[in-house]
């Protein structure tokens, strides 16, 4: 009997379509979703110990820091009488059936998925210490630097260097490049050059995984979006769950719309985007920056 994993960790960089790929795992209703635990502006739960974004826990922490990840993380999974007591201190008597409700409810799932991108660097530790099946999602570097252009969206690259074992171990490839980087403004300015650094950092980490954890589960966002009912079966193969008319339905509202919205796209049409919205001149300097690594994910005619 091939042994289940009870929750499972959906990660890879942002903007690489964790959200879109998570909700269609949870469209089959066998799983709770649980977004983003690793975001430092979550401040549902207190007590949180999330100080960086892309945080590194590892078993080099002292027991005391790993025990306070596991407590944080349980909080998301376990829902008990004594939670239940303190979440009801911040709500009126007439909300309390509500969190009876929505307590039993979260309790029902067997299994729990955790979406979050932000968790990347932790995998190997969450994979360890919360029973998770892991699965991570890759996308082309000039998609990607497309999507941060769009957003307009930039790293604080001192999250990266504050976090001394991160940059001793998996990052000790990039410290030079990293503190140059935050020594020149015309570069941080660059939202190309920025998302070029990026997107090497962390597939310079999902290679590791690549080949320290060959039964991790490794997708890229391209063929989920050409093939989605196809891949997405394969997916829920790989995962030991129902691939039902529910998932179906949500793939077919989410991937075949006329017009862009938050998650419902031409999905197919979504993979090319970034050849209509960055220059040759931007589209070049990408590959010139990241073909190194992105040639063990990527052919040279899907540049």
């Amino acid at each position: 009997m091939v042994s289940v994993k009870k929750n499972i960790l959906l990660t890879g960089s942002h903007r690489s379509g964790s959200t879109w790929t998570g909700q269609t795992i949870a469209a089959n209703g066998e799983v709770l979703y649980i977004q983003e635990p690793f975001n430092v502006f979550n401040k549902k739960y207190h007590k949180t110990p999330i100080k960086y974004w892309f945080e590194y826990v590892s078993e080099e922490d002292s027991e005391e820091q790993q025990s306070k990840f596991r407590e944080y993380l349980n909080r998301f999974t376990k829902f008990d009488l004594t939670r239940l007591r303190e979440d009801s201190k911040n709500h009126s008597v007439s909300q309390y059936p509500r969190l009876v409700y929505g307590a039993l409810r979260k309790n029902s799932f067997k299994r729990r998925l955790f979406k979050d991108p932000l968790a990347l660097f932790s995998a190997e530790w969450l994979q360890q210490n919360m029973d998770m099946e892991v699965v991570i999602i890759i996308r082309h570097p000039a998609a990607f630097a497309e999507s941060l252009k769009t957003k307009n969206w930039k790293h604080d690259f001192t999250h990266f260097i504050r976090q001394e074992k991160l940059m001793k171990g998996h990052l000790q490839p990039f410290e030079e490049e990293i503190k140059q980087f935050l020594q020149d403004e015309k570069r941080q300015d660059d939202i190309i050059e920025h998302a070029s650094l990026l997107w090497n950092i962390f597939h310079h980490q999902i290679k590791y995984y690549q080949e320290k954890y060959p039964n991790w589960i490794f997708v890229r966002h391209e063929d989920l979006s050409r093939r989605p009912l196809t891949a997405f079966e394969n997916l829920f193969k790989q995962l030991n769950l129902s691939f039902n008319r529910q998932v179906k339905a949500y793939l077919q509202k989410s991937t075949q719309a006329t017009q862009e919205s938050k998650l419902q796209r031409n999905s197919s049409d979504n993979v090319l985007k970034w050849k209509r919205n960055l220059s040759q001149d931007e589209q070049e300097r990408i590959y010139q920056q990241t073909s190194r690594i992105a040639a063990s994910f990527y052919a040279e005619n899907e540049w």
